[in-house]
């Protein structure tokens, strides 16, 4: 009964219904948690551990303020072409397709910085130079972040990523 739609239209529904589900579950949550913090209590607890046992999973299209550097949805602008790779339970990869209009970046990252001065979190300037190059001209993108350390987890069927020890030197 969780409506992702409601996470960028009607934020109380969205916080309600996954306060509810925990309330079903009987686990009592505390009220002041902002709607990106049970998205994320959500999936971390009861999406996640799941995804990509038996094959890979793929989870794509995610609400568009959780990928401010992505570009929209072509057929539904609630969400922005960004996936991540799921195996045994593991955030293997995310990947999303470039934004690359320079003004839509600039109000983005000017929501970023003021949630973040809501917060009290640390200070971050405006990116002015990736704004530029921006302006300059980028042709349509995408990229992908694989974790190497994660794929050796499971290669080498470890339960942490400190047991990597890849960088640390």
């Amino acid at each position: 009964d969780i409506e992702l739609d409601y996470y960028s239209t009607d934020e109380r529904k969205f916080s309600e219904s996954i306060i509810d589900f925990y309330l079903k579950q009987n686990i009592e949550i505390t009220g002041d948690m902002k709607k990106d913090d049970l998205f994320f209590k959500f999936f971390l607890d009861y999406v996640e551990p799941d995804l990509g046992f038996d094959m890979p999973v793929i989870v794509y299209e995610y609400p568009h303020e959780m990928a401010a550097l992505s570009k929209r949805c072509g057929d539904n602008p609630l969400y922005s072409e960004r996936f991540e790779l799921y195996i045994c339970g593991i955030e293997i990869a995310n990947a999303f397709g470039e934004l690359t209009d320079p003004d839509e970046q600039e109000r983005n990252f000017k929501k970023i910085l003021e949630s973040r001065n809501e917060r009290n979190a640390e200070k971050l300037d405006m990116p002015e130079r990736f704004l530029k190059t921006l302006k300059f001209g980028l042709p349509p993108c995408s990229g992908i972040a694989l974790g190497i350390e994660r794929l050796f987890m499971l290669f080498e069927n470890l339960t942490s990523i400190n047991e990597t020890d890849l960088f640390k030197f």
